[in-house]
C-alpha cells in the first residue's frame, strides 16, 4: 500500500541554501545606521507578478527562481495526487454525486486553498526573512566601511593637526627671533638720536651763546655812540605816546560800555513796547470778542464790558487831574499850588 504524499510535501517551497531554518533576528537598520543609505518607499499599488520591491535601488526586481510557488498545479492535479476523486477521473461512475459527497469534496477543496494560502505565506515568510538578513548584512558591511572611513580620516586630521602645531612652533619660534632682533635694533635706534639730539642741542646752545655775546657787543657800541640828551627826549616822547595810547583805548573802551549800555536800554524799552503792543492787541480782541457776546444777550459780557468802560472813564479823569495839577503848578507855582489844594480839602471837611 502507496503512502499519499502529504500538503505539506506538495506546498512547501524548497529551502535556500543562503538562508538557515532558524529563526533570524530581527535588526533594526535605522536605530544602528543613523547616517545609513536611503531607502526608497514601496509606490502605491498591485505588485507585479514574480517582481518584489528593492527599496535601495527603488526599482522592481525579479524574485529568484528557487523562491517561485509553481502555480501550474492545480487542485485536480494536487487531488489526483493525493487519490482523491474528482468530477473529470471518474468518468465510470455516475455524475450525480450525493450531498454527502459534494459537501465532502467542497471541504476538500476548502483544504486545498488554505494549504495553498498556507505555503504563499510560508514562502512570502522566508522571502521577507532573506530580503531582513541581506539587509542586515549589507547594514553590517556600510558600518565596517564607515567606522574604517572614520578611522582614516580620525588618523589623517591628527596627522594634519601634529603637522599645524609643529608648523604653528617653527613660526612662533621665528617670530620671537625676529621680536628680538628688532627690539635690539630699536634700542640702537633710539641710542643714536639720543645722541644726535645731545649733540644737536650742544650747537644749538653754542650758537645762541656766541649770538647773545654778538648782540650785547653790538647794543654796548650802539650805546656808546648815541648822544644822551637825544636818547632821554626819545625816550620821553616814548612815554608820552604811550601814555596817550592808553587814555585813547580807556575812552574808546568807555564810548563802547556807553553804547552799549544805550543799545541795551533801547532794546529793552522796544521789548516793553512790545509787550505793552502784544497785551493791547490781544486786550482788544477780547474786547471785540466780549462786546460780540454782549450784543448777543450774555450777561457776563455784558458785565465785563460795563466794568471795562467805566475803568477806562476813571483813567481818563485821572489823566485829565494830572494834565490840570501840571499846568497849574507850572502857572501858580508848586507851593500856592499845595496850599491852594490844602484849602480846598479843608473847605470840603467842614
Amino acid at each position: 500500500m502507496s503512502v499519499s504524499p502529504t500538503f505539506d510535501s506538495i506546498f512547501t517551497p524548497p529551502v535556500s541554501p543562503a538562508v538557515s531554518s532558524e529563526k533570524q533576528p530581527i535588526v533594526d537598520t535605522h536605530a544602528a545606521l543613523p547616517d545609513g543609505p536611503k531607502l526608497f518607499p514601496k509606490p502605491r499599488g498591485r505588485t507585479p507578478k514574480d517582481k518584489t520591491w528593492n527599496a535601495e535601488t527603488g526599482v522592481w526586481e525579479d524574485i529568484p527562481t528557487e523562491l517561485r510557488i509553481s502555480t501550474t498545479v492545480t487542485e485536480v492535479d494536487a487531488a489526483t495526487e493525493l487519490g482523491l476523486e474528482t468530477a473529470s477521473n471518474s468518468s465510470g461512475s455516475s455524475t450525480k454525486l450525493t450531498a454527502q459527497e459534494k459537501e465532502q469534496r467542497r471541504a476538500e477543496k476548502a483544504a486545498l486553498r488554505e494549504a495553498k494560502s498556507k505555503a504563499e505565506e510560508e514562502a512570502k515568510a522566508l522571502k521577507k526573512a532573506e530580503k531582513d538578513a541581506a539587509k542586515a548584512a549589507k547594514a553590517l558591511a556600510t558600518e565596517e566601511a564607515r567606522v574604517a572611513k572614520e578611522a582614516v580620516k580620525a588618523a589623517a586630521k591628527a596627522e594634519k593637526e601634529a603637522a599645524l602645531e609643529a608648523d604653528k612652533k617653527l613660526k612662533e619660534q621665528a617670530k620671537a627671533a625676529k621680536a628680538i632682533e628688532k627690539s635690539q635694533k630699536d634700542a640702537e635706534i633710539a641710542a643714536e638720536k639720543e645722541r644726535k639730539a645731545a649733540a644737536r642741542a650742544a650747537a644749538k646752545a653754542e650758537r645762541d651763546a656766541a649770538k647773545a655775546a654778538e648782540k650785547d657787543t653790538k647794543e654796548a657800541a650802539r650805546l656808546a655812540a648815541l648822544d644822551p640828551v637825544k636818547e632821554a627826549e626819545k625816550a620821553a616822547k616814548k612815554e608820552k605816546a604811550a601814555a596817550n595810547k592808553i587814555i585813547r583805548q580807556e575812552k574808546a573802551e568807555a564810548r563802547r560800555v556807553t553804547e552799549a549800555r544805550k543799545e541795551a536800554v533801547k532794546a529793552a524799552k522796544l521789548e516793553k513796547e512790545t509787550k505793552k503792543a502784544e497785551k493791547k492787541a490781544a486786550l482788544e480782541l477780547e474786547l471785540e470778542e466780549q462786546r460780540r457776546h454782549a450784543e448777543a444777550g450774555d450777561a457776563e459780557a455784558v458785565s465785563f464790558i460795563e466794568k471795562h468802560d467805566a475803568r477806562i472813564k476813571s483813567q481818563e479823569l485821572a489823566s485829565r487831574v494830572m494834565k490840570a495839577c501840571s499846568f497849574l503848578k507850572k502857572a501858580l507855582g508848586h507851593e500856592a499850588l499845595a496850599e491852594h489844594l490844602e484849602n480846598m480839602v479843608a473847605e470840603s471837611d467842614d
